[in-house]
């Protein structure tokens, strides 16, 4: 299968390909950009339970902008679409999202989701990928690499169990703008989608 110019040699597992891109390499003195995820699958699921200070490690400076833009008008007015395998997959994941006042579209096609990109890009104001249960790894990755591609400007959110740890960095760049390990605690999730728009605005701050 052809792959786009963009991102890494993907011809070897999901989950190498993944890593390369999400696992930047570590500096002597600097804190590992992944923190073990320690939520279950209930807070996944309920999102009623608060997550300890491992469950996710943002920069201080997303701490610092959540308390006040956090909420449920975060999204008002936005449409976000919902890439999944399932409703059950996504069902959790879409509730969070309407609670923050987004119009949610949820497909199970990737090629669909294509499709209503091209036509409704302009009202497109987030993408929520989760790649769990796709059988074809060359897919979503030429399914996140042409997203990229030709629609740039709109934040990527990627959630996947095959992930060390949550990555608030941007440091999967060419495929996405923020990753997140699943199962996953609704505080973690809400700070990932604030900082999926505060990279797509402003992806080098000073």
């Amino acid at each position: 299968m052809r792959h786009f110019a963009v991102g890494p040699d993907c011809s070897g597992s999901l989950l190498g390909w993944m890593k390369a891109w999400l696992k930047p390499p570590l500096h002597p003195g600097r804190k590992a950009a992944f923190a073990n995820d320690q939520s279950s699958e209930n807070d996944f699921a309920s999102g009623k339970v608060p997550p300890s200070k491992d469950d996710f490690n943002p920069p201080a400076r997303l701490l610092g902008m959540a308390m006040d833009l956090i909420g449920p008008g975060l999204l008002l007015g936005r449409s976000v679409l919902v890439v999944g395998t399932s409703w059950r997959a996504t069902g959790h994941v879409a509730g969070w999202l309407e609670d923050l006042g987004a119009d949610v579209v949820t497909s199970k096609n990737m090629d669909h989701a294509l499709g209503m990109l091209e036509r409704k890009h302009d009202d497109c104001s987030l993408l929520v990928v989760m790649m769990d249960g796709t059988r074809d790894d060359d897919e979503i990755f030429d399914f996140l690499a042409l997203i990229r591609l030709k629609h740039e400007d709109v934040p990527v959110l990627l959630l996947s169990r095959a992930l060390d740890g949550n990555d608030y960095r941007g440091s999967g760049g060419a495929i996405c703008d923020v990753a997140l390990k699943i199962p996953i605690g609704r505080i973690a999730f809400e700070m990932g989608v604030l900082q999926a728009f505060v990279l797509r605005n402003d992806p080098d701050p000073a």
